[in-house]
């Protein structure tokens, strides 16, 4: 007899479909809330269009002031 709360498992979601997955970052909190440090990993079939959507967004870092 199983327990009840047996599941089956469920398989990462970059195994079901690596070529739509991508993963975000940060280390913000980490290491200073101001340095705003992020990361992205795309799979190469979305990289041109994440490049695209960043510099439609702005396209580089916010400055840093004293």
């Amino acid at each position: 007899m199983r327990p009840l709360y047996y599941r089956h498992r469920v398989c990462a979601t970059a195994g079901l479909a690596p070529d739509l997955v991508t993963y975000v970052g940060t280390a913000s909190r980490t290491l200073a809330p101001g340095l705003r440090l992020g990361w992205i990993a795309v799979p190469p079939a979305l990289l041109d269009a994440v490049i695209a959507a960043k510099r439609l967004s702005g396209g580089g870092p916010a400055c840093l002031s004293s």
